[in-house]
């Protein structure tokens, strides 16, 4: 009797703790946080050359110059403080020579459009002329000192591949008005012949 007994309490014991292990619970706080991100670079050297040649008719004037396009890629995680979508601006803090005046350097954007570019990376602000802007452009922000290649960017990227994020094609122009240029005679007569280094600045921002 006394080990029936025994054995007995102990099923008992056994089974009212299943009975509390079936019933616990307790909680745990997750916090997840998303970094607000603003990154922006370009692929390739730092370095490109536009390069007039000289006519080859006696008489003629040089024709415009135009670069392969490079390619500017970015990731982009706005805030939720954000009240506007984002833009790329482009801008030159050097003081332009009075040797170039009335040059023209302008950039053209042509938004992501690869397989790797995932969220909203924006689409083009058109045309801009970097040494004046908001002369010879088509750019919607045109008349700003700093006017938009890229706008409408809310969370998005690019991509990291060689041809991924957006293409910028430069193009510089000394044409005459009469042909679809917009430097004067007077500033073409001051035009010298050598070689000047600009810095083009592209800015991700919500607003500059």
């Amino acid at each position: 009797m006394k080990k029936t007994f025994l054995l007995f309490a102990s099923c008992i014991a056994f089974g009212s703790a299943s009975y509390a292990q079936v019933n616990a619970a307790t909680t745990q706080q997750i916090a997840v946080t998303i970094p607000q991100v603003s990154m922006i670079g370009i692929v390739g050297t730092s370095l490109k050359t536009l390069t007039y040649v000289a006519p080859l008719t006696v008489g003629d004037n040089m024709l415009d110059v135009t670069i392969a396009p490079i390619n500017l890629q970015y990731s982009s995680m706005m805030t939720t403080s954000s009240v506007v979508d984002r833009s790329i601006y482009v801008s030159t803090p050097t003081v332009v020579a009075a040797t170039m005046k009335g040059l023209s350097l302008t950039v053209t954007a042509v938004a992501p459009t690869s397989a790797n570019n995932f969220g909203d990376t924006g689409a083009s602000g058109g045309t801009v002329n970097v040494l004046t802007p908001g002369t010879g452009v088509t750019s919607a922000s045109a008349g700003t000192s700093s006017p938009k290649v890229i706008t409408g960017i809310t969370s998005g990227f690019t991509g990291t591949a060689a041809t991924d994020g957006a293409a910028l094609t430069f193009a510089t122009s000394i044409k005459s008005p009469a042909n679809g240029g917009t430097i004067s005679s007077a500033d073409y007569a001051t035009l010298r012949a050598g070689t000047t280094t600009l810095a083009v600045v592209f800015t991700l921002s919500d607003t500059l």
